[in-house]
Order: structure tokens, then C-alpha cells, then sequence
């Protein structure tokens, strides 16, 4: 389908298939979404800029594992759709779009929707969705995330709109947190230009930018290089200096996770079998027990093996491990 137009919307709308998740994807490879500039200028809890890059140049599947918050945020989105338009007052276009800045088509969103007052007015501004249960109304209120807030202006930008809103689900206990932002043309200046460096540093060139200490670098990684091909060898001249900083990091770990639990212990020693902690009088900590519940893998695997069966998963991954010198033979 061609793009649209709607009036208040200074950007090309392609609506999306919600049957089509594969092709979805396959149109976010082709510039930068909202919630990937918060991973290119360092500041996502779930993308860097190695695993932005790799995406980007196809050498990761287009399909990431959606996590159960992100399943639940997508199945509630008619709901908290719906909860705004009462709550709020607007109406909220009912399709999701792809929207491509007019001049600058490295720039685009993904929108959940768009507000205008009815049918017949231009659109205010875009509508984000969110599903935020670890996060309190009152923890938004005080500040929404910052790389919620990049998304968000990021957005506004490739539409031309002034106005953002955000409709966070916040727990069944709680109702839908709305938060209206505004464009803040200094913090988009520089997001365009960051994300303009590093299309063309990296995505255009093919040249990979640094990797970094960030879990999605690793994953992406791991995902790059699932396997290794045996007794092929590579040259590590030159890292001595990487090696030991990280078996000195390694070390610290064990030294941090050993002081960790001497702390715990005496904690737990001073708290017995109280509940509530002070401090100056005031109640600070709270001890209390919390159930999880469990399989016992091995004994469901003794006494039903064809239902474990059904769902064992078996992973595989590479460990890092020093090779041992051959020891010399004993001369007789």
C-alpha cells in the first residue's frame, strides 16, 4: 500500500499489516526507529549500538524473541486504547503506521496511533502504548525513562507534531498513566545528528562500530557467531592487556559476591525474625519471605520423561577457557 496523508501529519504514513509481523520487520531494517536511537547514543536497557548495527545490515533474524511484558503490552493495546479515548477526551486513529520523515527517510516510527480531537479534525500528535508494571504511577509522574523520552521525541520529529502522549498500563491495581511531553527542538537537533553518524559511519559503510560492555552487544554476538568452527585458529597478539583486564574483572566479581553475602548474612543476623527495619527510628527495609514456585526438573524427568520431553530445551552457547600447556615428559 502507498502512502497516506493525514492533516496535522508532516510525514508519509504506511499503515501495517498487524497479520504481517514478518514484513514489519523486514521495513525496520531500512532507517532508524524511536525506540533504537536511545541504543545509539548509549541509553537503552535492551539495544547498543553493535546490535542496532548488525540488525540493520542483516546479520541477526529479523524476529527477536518478544519478552512476556512485550507479548501482554501488545495484547493490551486495544484496552488502553480504548481508556484514553474516555479518560481523555480524544479520539485515537485505530490502525498502527510506519511514518518516514519527508526529507530525512533515514528517520521513521513505528506509531501506535494518532490523536486528534474527533474524525474530522488534524491530528495532534502521535499516541504511544506501554505496558510499565514494574514501574509505579508515581515513578512516571516524578519522570518518565529517558530512553522513553528519546522515543517519544524522536517521534514527534519524523512526524512534524508538537505533542506526544503516552498511555502506560500501569497494573490492574492501578488506572492507565497518561503523560502528554511536548518537542523539545534542542534534544532532537541532537539525535538527528548523532543517528545521521552513525548511518553513515556504520550502516552505509558496512564498518562495525566499537562493541561495549552492553548485554544486547553480546547477545547480538553470540547470535552472529553461534558456533565455532573446529581447530580454526585466530591470532590474539596484541590483547594481552584486554585478557587481563578481564580475568582482573572476573576477579573483582568473585571479591563483590563474597562481600555481597557477608553483608546479607549480617543483615539477615541483625533482622532475626523481625519484618520491618529502622533507621533513626524510621522504617527503611523490609525482610520478608516471597514464594517462587518451581519444577523439580530431575524427579519430572524420573517420574514422567515423556512429558519432560515435550518441553526440554536444550541451550547451547561458548565459554571463554584458558588452555592448559601439554605437560613435559619426564626425561628418564
Amino acid at each position: 500500500m502507498g502512502a497516506i496523508s493525514l492533516p496535522g501529519v508532516d510525514a508519509d504514513l504506511y499503515p501495517t499489516d498487524p497479520n504481517n509481523r514478518e514484513a514489519w520487520l523486514q521495513e525496520r531494517r531500512k532507517f532508524i526507529g524511536g525506540s533504537e536511537v536511545a541504543g545509539i547514543i548509549g541509553l537503552s536497557p535492551w539495544e547498543s549500538p553493535w546490535s542496532i548495527w548488525a540488525y540493520k545490515k542483516g546479520l541477526l533474524s529479523s524476529d527477536k524473541e518478544m519478552t512476556p511484558n512485550m507479548r501482554w503490552g501488545v495484547k493490551l493495546e486495544p484496552v488502553i486504547k480504548r481508556e484514553f479515548e474516555e479518560t481523555e477526551g480524544y479520539e485515537v486513529t485505530g490502525t498502527q503506521y510506519i511514518a518516514l520523515h519527508r526529507d530525512n527517510k533515514v528517520a521513521g516510527a513505528t506509531l501506535d496511533g494518532l490523536v486528534r480531537k474527533d474524525s474530522q479534525s488534524p491530528v495532534l500528535g502521535p499516541l504511544e502504548m506501554k505496558s510499565s508494571e514494574f514501574r509505579s504511577p508515581e515513578d512516571w509522574a516524578a519522570e518518565i525513562p529517558v530512553y522513553y523520552q528519546t522515543q517519544c521525541q524522536w517521534q514527534m520529529y519524523v512526524t512534524g507534531t508538537s505533542h506526544l502522549w503516552m498511555a502506560v498500563f500501569h497494573g490492574v491495581s492501578n488506572p492507565i498513566g497518561v503523560y502528554e511531553m511536548e518537542r523539545d527542538q534542542s534534544d532532537i537537533d541532537y539525535l538527528v545528528e548523532e543517528v545521521e553518524k552513525f548511518w553513515t559511519r556504520y550502516v552505509l559503510t558496512g564498518d562495525s562500530p566499537p562493541v561495549d560492555g552492553h548485554q544486547a552487544t553480546l547477545d547480538a554476538l553470540a547470535a552472529r557467531y553461534p558456533e565455532q568452527v573446529p581447530e580454526k585458529e585466530v591470532e590474539l597478539d596484541g590483547m594481552e592487556e584486554i585478557f587481563a583486564d578481564y580475568n582482573r574483572a572476573k576477579e573483582t566479581q568473585k571479591v563483590a559476591e563474597r562481600a555481597e553475602k557477608e553483608a546479607m548474612a549480617k543483615i539477615a543476623e541483625r533482622f532475626a525474625d523481625a519484618e520491618i527495619g529502622t533507621l533513626n527510628g524510621v522504617p527503611t527495609y523490609k525482610y520478608a519471605q516471597q514464594s517462587r514456585r518451581s519444577v523439580p526438573v530431575d524427579a519430572l524427568s524420573k517420574d514422567h520423561p515423556e512429558i519432560a520431553a515435550q518441553y526440554m530445551k536444550t541451550s547451547k552457547f561458548r565459554t571463554l577457557r584458558d588452555i592448559k600447556p601439554p605437560k613435559e615428559k619426564s626425561k628418564k
